[in-house]
């Protein structure tokens, strides 16, 4: 397997586009992944220069083949995908994929394991907006947490993980996985947890040491796919324990405020949970509010 030839992206992104394109041979009883239409130039295009500007702005170094790994394809996508509906983010997912086994086949050495294009998928059908649901706080998160337990240990972990620090499912997988890279075992502090589009969280203080311990038991990792299964026998998905970070954030701050032990305002609350959740604008902890189903909000 070889490397793109050219001195910069933009000329490997050239390379690759001519080493792909079949324009005019037909693609019948084949299986060819290369390029046979000018639609699908325009769209492989379109995804090499996306993924040239994202490594730009990361400031990743290398061949622009080369770059495709598994960790930085899918915080690509992680960037790229959001907010798309589940079908676009999937046609993307399959473009991409297709585009990789296309360059394979044309002797070019690309390291990303397809499966990283296969979860994405499902994380994006699993947290598709499209469909208005309401309620998506979870109502009985200790026996639903027990029932994941059952099915999975690890999947008993991302549970209770993801409802004590309100991370999304990469961003939870990522830590169990590897725990000891962004966890302070001194003061039970997690730092460094990067989510979507770069942006990294702030530290998670006083995580419980009972959970850390359960972590460090894991003995057999589970696929993001075999989580997302298990939850949806529970009849939820990996972002309602999102909501209920929300929810539960939100309650125990007005609770402060009412015990006089906080002088924060409403806005103020709303800008914390936003920043607790790596967002910004109260506006977005309003949204989540929204479909969590709480009622009586503070005013």
């Amino acid at each position: 397997m070889a490397n793109l030839r050219g001195s910069n992206h933009q000329k490997q992104i050239k390379s690759a586009l001519m080493k792909m394109e079949r324009f005019g041979k037909s693609r019948h009883n084949t299986e060819s992944k290369n390029i046979h239409s000018e639609a699908v130039f325009k769209k492989r295009e379109q995804i090499l220069n996306e993924f040239n500007r994202y490594t730009q702005e990361q400031n990743i170094q290398g061949k622009l083949n080369t770059l495709m790994t598994n960790e930085n394809i899918s915080n690509f996508l992680n960037h790229k995908l959001e907010n798309l509906q589940a079908n676009t983010a999937e046609n993307y997912c399959r473009s991409f994929s297709a585009m990789v086994d296309s360059l394979r086949d044309n002797n070019i050495s690309v390291s990303v394991d397809k499966t990283v294009f296969n979860e994405k998928v499902l994380e994006a059908k699993n947290n598709d907006n499209t469909v208005v649901r309401m309620n998506r706080s979870v109502s009985n998160p200790n026996s639903v947490i027990n029932n994941l337990y059952d099915r999975h240990y690890h999947s008993g972990i991302m549970s209770e993980l993801s409802l004590e620090t309100g991370f999304r499912l990469a961003e939870t997988y990522e830590l169990t996985t590897n725990l000891d890279k962004y966890l302070d075992r001194n003061t039970n502090t997690i730092t460094g947890i990067v989510g979507k589009g770069g942006q990294i969280y702030l530290p998670k203080e006083n995580i419980p040491q009972a959970l850390i311990a359960r972590i460090d038991a894991i003995n057999k990792y589970i696929s993001k796919s075999t989580y997302m299964s298990d939850l949806k026998a529970e009849g939820i998905t990996s972002h309602d324990f999102r909501y209920s970070f929300c929810k539960n954030s939100y309650e125990n701050k007005l609770d402060a405020i009412k015990m006089g032990n906080s002088e924060l305002s409403h806005n103020d609350i709303l800008k914390a949970v936003s920043v607790e959740m790596n967002h910004h604008r109260a506006d977005i902890t309003n949204y989540y509010l929204s479909k969590a189903w709480l009622h009586n909000l503070f005013r």
